[in-house]
């Protein structure tokens, strides 16, 4: 009878450690592709280029490229909006 539970109990615990693997990897694959974004848009504020920062028509008529030139967190937030 004790046997039986704890081949249950082990069953139930390595379902539990491969859901929490599953989502380390999702989290490591996260911060992974934001680094990414992070340094591709580092880079390419970094070229002073505002054409190739892939800035949306509608977000261009609220917001002045020149003064996004001068203000990093700002020009992040708006650059590669499909990649974000």
């Amino acid at each position: 009878m004790l046997t039986t539970f704890f081949k249950y109990e082990n069953r139930a615990l390595l379902s539990h450690k491969d859901n929490l693997r599953a989502l380390q990897n999702q989290q490591d694959n996260f911060y992974k592709m934001k680094d990414q974004l992070q340094a591709k848009k580092e880079r390419l504020f970094s070229t002073q280029d505002t054409s190739r920062w892939e800035i949306p028509k509608h977000l261009l008529q609220r917001v002045n490229p020149q003064e996004l030139l001068g203000n990093q967190s700002q020009a992040f937030q708006v650059m590669c909006p499909s990649d974000s």
